[in-house]
C-alpha cells in the first residue's frame, strides 16, 4: 500500500560467494524442509535485526514478527501515547498482546480488528492467545479477561507488575525509544535468539508498562486446518543444536 511506503523498509543479508547455495536451499525449502535442511544453521538473524534498526528513521520502535497484523488504529494511538510519555524519567518499555486469528475471520473484517471485534471472536473460538496450546509459556499475559473488558475509552496503559525472572521463557513483543539495546548476534536462530534482548531489557533495569487495547495478531494458515505448525521451526532449531 503507497500509505506504508513511508514506514516500511526491507533488508536482506546474503554472501556474495554463497547465492548460488541459497538459491539452491531455497528451493528446497519451497517443496519441503527435511533432515538435511541446513540453511538456517548460519542464518544471521540478529544481525538483520541490528541492521533493520540501523535504517530505522523514526524515534520510537516496535519490535514484532513480520507476519503480525496490527489492531484497528495502533500506529496513531500507541504513537500519541508514547508521545506523551516520552519524558518520564528512567528506562521504560511498553508490552503488547499477541493473538491467533483464523484466517477466515480475519478476511470477513477486512484484517482489522478492533479489541470489541477480538473478544467476539475469541467467544466463536476463531481467536485465542498466540502459542496459547503450543507454547502458553511463551506469550501468555495475565488478566485477559479484565483486558477486554477494558472500556476502550480508558487510558491506553496501566499498571501490571511483571517480573522476568519468574517468566524467563516470555517472549513478550514491545515498543520503547530507539536507544533500547541491540541484539546480541551471537545467539542462532530459533536457539533463544528473541529472549536475548528480552533478558537484556530485565539485566539492564528496564520498567515494563502494560498497553491497554492494543494488539498484533497472527493469522492460521487454513491450508493447515487453522493450525500454526511448528515442525518446520522445530527442525531448524534441532539442526542448531
Amino acid at each position: 500500500q503507497p500509505s506504508l511506503a513511508s514506514r516500511l523498509s526491507i533488508h536482506l543479508l546474503l554472501d556474495r560467494t554463497e547465492v548460488f547455495q541459497f538459491l539452491h536451499i531455497q528451493r528446497a525449502i519451497r517443496f519441503g524442509l527435511n533432515n538435511h535442511t541446513t540453511f538456517f544453521a548460519s542464518y544471521p538473524i540478529n544481525t538483520a535485526r541490528n541492521v533493520a534498526r540501523i535504517f530505522s528513521a523514526s524515534r520510537f520502535i516496535a519490535f514484532c514478527d513480520a507476519d503480525y497484523i496490527f489492531s484497528a488504529g495502533f500506529y496513531e494511538r500507541m504513537l500519541a501515547g508514547l508521545v506523551e510519555r516520552s519524558g518520564e524519567p528512567g528506562r521504560n518499555v511498553y508490552f503488547y498482546r499477541i493473538f491467533e486469528v483464523e484466517q477466515a475471520a480475519a478476511r470477513a473484517l477486512d484484517y482489522t480488528l478492533s479489541k470489541s471485534d477480538l473478544n467476539e471472536l475469541i467467544e466463536r473460538d476463531t481467536a485465542r492467545v498466540f502459542h496459547v496450546r503450543e507454547w502458553p509459556e511463551g506469550h501468555s499475559v495475565a488478566n485477559l479477561t479484565r483486558w477486554l473488558q477494558e472500556p476502550e475509552s480508558s487510558g491506553l496503559f496501566y499498571n501490571m507488575p511483571v517480573s522476568l525472572k519468574e517468566r524467563k521463557w516470555w517472549e513478550f513483543q514491545f515498543v520503547g525509544l530507539r536507544t533500547v539495546p541491540f541484539f546480541d548476534e551471537h545467539f542462532p536462530y530459533r536457539l533463544d535468539n528473541n529472549l536475548q534482548l528480552r533478558w537484556e531489557i530485565c539485566r539492564a533495569g528496564y520498567t515494563m508498562h502494560a498497553i491497554n487495547h492494543l494488539f498484533v495478531y497472527h493469522t492460521l494458515d487454513e491450508r493447515k486446518g487453522n493450525k500454526d505448525d511448528l515442525a518446520a521451526k522445530t527442525l531448524v532449531k534441532e539442526a542448531n543444536k
